[in-house]
C-alpha cells in the first residue's frame, strides 16, 4: 500500500486461494491504526516461470476514521 506522495504504508501479503486457479487474496497482519487517512492504492506484479513481468491495475482503497465509536 502506498501513499499519494509513493510512500510506502504498508507491505501487503499475497496467498494463493485453494481450489481456485489465479486467484489470490491479499493481507496485512499488522495494525492498521497507524495508516494515514485517505486513499491508498495498491497493484500486484507478476512474474510468470519464464521471467515475463506483468502488472495488475491500481486499485484504490479509502482509509477512514473508525465509525464505531
Amino acid at each position: 500500500m502506498r501513499d499519494s506522495q509513493n510512500a510506502l504504508i504498508a507491505p501487503l501479503v499475497p496467498a494463493q486461494v485453494a481450489d481456485q486457479l489465479g486467484t489470490y487474496t491479499l493481507s496485512f497482519p499488522g495494525d492498521t491504526s497507524g495508516w494515514p487517512l485517505g486513499t491508498l492504492r495498491t497493484d500486484i506484479r507478476i512474474s510468470d516461470l519464464n521471467g515475463t513481468i506483468k502488472q495488475t491495475n491500481t486499485v484504490t482503497i479509502a482509509v477512514v476514521d473508525r465509525v464505531t465509536q
